[in-house]
């Protein structure tokens, strides 16, 4: 047989295949049944990570269907144990360092008293000019759109928040995966 007739689908076939295959699994109970079984091992938790906010109305509907839904923690509460056993508990993840997060998301996260970590790429803070931040969108973050960066007061102001932890995210946000040991 030639590879050509071991190889599978388009692209578009075997999405819709993985698509087909990942509501079999939810409809059937099977991840329902994984959940139970995994929290009777130990407390479950999920990190949701988002980068900017681009709609501030759809990132309060997702921040209070969580805090409706599940348990939402802080980094600090899962080292330690401070969770709930019963439920799904959730840790709120920012990454890159948008402007959005200081002036859309923290008057959300305070409403709803929901902890988050944010993780910054320092190259990207701070920058003004609108070439300069369009280039790195593009060469480090790999977006097809631009959006603003945090500046140093904004950040300061977020890291001194008492719902937020800020963490380093590199300065040029290479994919680390693909870098030598070197």
């Amino acid at each position: 047989m030639g590879s050509e007739m071991c190889r599978c689908g388009s692209n578009t076939e075997m999405s819709w295949i993985r698509t087909v295959v990942a509501h079999l699994f939810y409809y059937s109970g099977v991840c329902y049944l994984r959940a139970r079984y995994l929290q009777k091992q130990h407390p479950l938790v999920r990190v949701v990570l988002i980068h900017h906010i681009k709609s501030p109305k759809r990132f309060e509907a997702m921040i209070r269907y969580y805090r409706t839904r599940h348990h939402m923690v802080s980094w600090q509460d899962v080292v330690e144990e401070n969770v709930d056993p019963e439920a799904v508990n959730i840790v709120l993840s920012m990454d890159d360092g948008y402007q959005s997060w200081h002036d859309e998301g923290l008057a959300i996260l305070e409403r709803y008293a929901t902890p988050c970590l944010m993780f910054v790429s320092t190259g990207f803070v701070g920058l003004k000019d609108s070439e300069a931040i369009g280039q790195y969108c593009r060469d480090n973050l790999k977006l097809s759109f631009t959006s603003a960066p945090l500046d140093e007061d904004q950040l300061r102001t977020l890291s001194d928040h008492p719902l937020s932890v800020v963490g380093g995210h590199t300065i040029c946000h290479p994919f680390l995966s693909k870098l030598t040991p070197e």
